[in-house]
């Protein structure tokens, strides 16, 4: 389950790095990485994570929605503290479009 080979579609680990999918403290994948630190070039889950499509985490940045405590999303933002290029909800919420927010 380490390594990244040809027939192999995850990586599970302290450190794990995937073409497909990672799962471990630092994950990055070429697909979903879910880890405490996650890089996903399609989703990413965790604590601190970076999607450039979907982000779900405490800190997230997406290129495209970003749902968590603290998000920037390239499109979509839903949080506490919320910057969204286009929609942002939040209780601090900045959007260049639509916003929703408490403040």
């Amino acid at each position: 389950m380490s390594g990244d080979t040809t027939m192999e579609k995850y990586t599970v680990g302290f450190v794990a790095l995937n073409r497909f999918n990672a799962i471990g403290l630092a994950a990055l994948a070429g697909i979903n990485a879910l880890g405490i630190a996650a890089l996903g070039f399609l989703n990413a889950m965790g604590l601190v994570t970076f999607g450039a499509v979907n982000s779900m985490g405490i800190v997230t940045v997406g290129g495209v929605n970003a749902i968590g405590l603290v998000t920037l999303g390239g499109v979509n933002s839903i949080g506490i503290v919320a910057i969204g290029g286009l929609n942002a909800t939040g209780i601090v919420a900045i959007g260049g479009g639509n916003v929703t927010s408490m403040v």
